[in-house]
């Protein structure tokens, strides 16, 4: 008899039947998992029923949860530490355990009318849990409500993120609550494909960032918001949202991280005066791409400002200057081992090879018409002078 089932039978003569029937609701469902994604994931990690140690957790946290109602924080806290173990120290096929006991902590934290009310500690769980979803389970839409309420409920108060008994640091769980919703809002319109929800819920990530007074959030949700408008082609909108985002930049610190920021943001705005066919615009910002680039040791963004002005002097029909920057592009590329980028700009090489071999033929061509235009005419006027005498 498997481990699993031994133990649920132990429970149900000992009459812990809540107990029993949540292992068996867990074995039950580890195995429907497994039978419908044999061919979405390679399962490596022992079945559920057979992991005696996992069910031996489970067991202790479980029995913990149905015999103690003396708090809201003691009923669940068994549930929570080893969701907290699992989604720390464990596989991430075991990670649909640690949302299970999650969820179930979440609803009795809020469900227990009976007991006296910690708002603190239900704000803290949310976050907790909206974290795990957000950045184990890669679902931000379903983190979204509880990082949104982890903070409407923490503003104003001095709740700390680990707690007053912890001998963590005591961060602020608002403003924690605040920077997970800031990132779970972009996550949310990356993923997005409706182009106005995406752009809702950028700007929702600006009033975010407005409202706990953090201007590098704020320009980071501006930059979101303008590349969302460049998708869809608005991109007037865009250049408005780039230019404040570079307005908050330039107030800001100079870091590693606000340059990388900066080069973004100079070569999207220069990719946008290249469609606008705003020339003088549009090397302003590919020069202040490269100066950030180079100043601060961006090769990576370096190339990209070499394949930009390879790329606009194709399209100006001067492929002898396009050759200049995209092969010096092909060149950093290589040396960072980026292939799909050596590949982009090889590619625009090989185009701009070919116009440059069409113009010297075209060119040659011209000059032997030219030759043989003046040979023509020196012959008709040889042959005139010879029929007039």
């Amino acid at each position: 008899m498997p481990y699993g089932q031994a133990i649920v039978l132990e429970l149900l003569e000992q009459r812990a039947y809540d107990v029993a029937e949540f292992l068996t609701l867990m074995l039950n469902r580890d195995i429907e998992l497994r039978n419908a994604e044999p061919q979405l994931r390679e399962w490596t990690e022992p079945c559920l029923i057979v992991n005696k140690e996992l069910i031996d957790r489970l067991r202790l946290a479980v029995l913990a949860f149905f015999s103690d109602f003396d708090s809201v924080k003691t009923t669940t806290m068994p549930l929570i530490a080893l969701a907290r173990a699992i989604e720390e120290d464990m596989s991430d096929q075991y990670w649909w355990i640690a949302d299970v006991l999650y969820q179930c902590a979440l609803s009795a934290a809020l469900g227990q009318h009976d007991l006296e009310p910690d708002d603190e500690f239900v704000a803290r769980l949310r976050y907790t849990y909206a974290r795990f979803l957000h950045y184990k389970l890669k679902n931000p839409r379903a983190a979204l409500e509880h990082a949104r309420i982890a903070k409407m409920d923490s503003c104003n108060k001095s709740w700390t993120l680990y707690g007053a008994d912890s001998d963590f640091e005591r961060d602020s769980l608002f403003k924690e609550s605040a920077l997970l919703l800031h990132h779970v809002l972009l996550e949310v319109a990356d993923q997005e494909c409706d182009p106005d929800y995406a752009v809702k819920s950028c700007e929702a990530a600006i009033k975010n960032a407005h409202n706990v007074c953090n201007e590098f959030l704020e320009s980071e949700a501006h930059y979101h918001l303008a590349r969302k408008q460049l998708a869809a082609g608005r991109l007037d909108d865009a250049v408005k949202n780039f230019n404040v985002t570079l307005d908050i930049l330039d107030q800001a610190k100079s870091s590693l991280n606000v340059c990388k920021f900066l080069c973004n943001v100079h070569e999207n705005l220069a990719h946008i005066y290249k469609m606008k066919k705003d020339t003088k615009s549009f090397w302003r910002h590919l020069q202040e791409l490269k100066n950030y680039a180079t100043v601060f040791q961006q090769q990576h963004h370096l190339a990209r400002a070499h394949l930009l002005a390879g790329e606009y002097y194709l399209t100006q029909d001067d492929a002898k200057e396009a050759i200049v920057y995209l092969e010096y592009a092909v060149g950093l590329f290589k040396r960072l081992n980026d292939k799909s980028e050596t590949s982009r700009a090889e590619y625009f090489v090989s185009i701009a090879k070919i116009d440059q071999e069409f113009d010297q033929l075209q060119t040659g061509e011209e000059e032997t018409w030219e030759d043989e235009r003046v040979a023509s005419t020196a012959s008709g006027l040889d042959k005139a002078d010879l029929g007039a005498n």
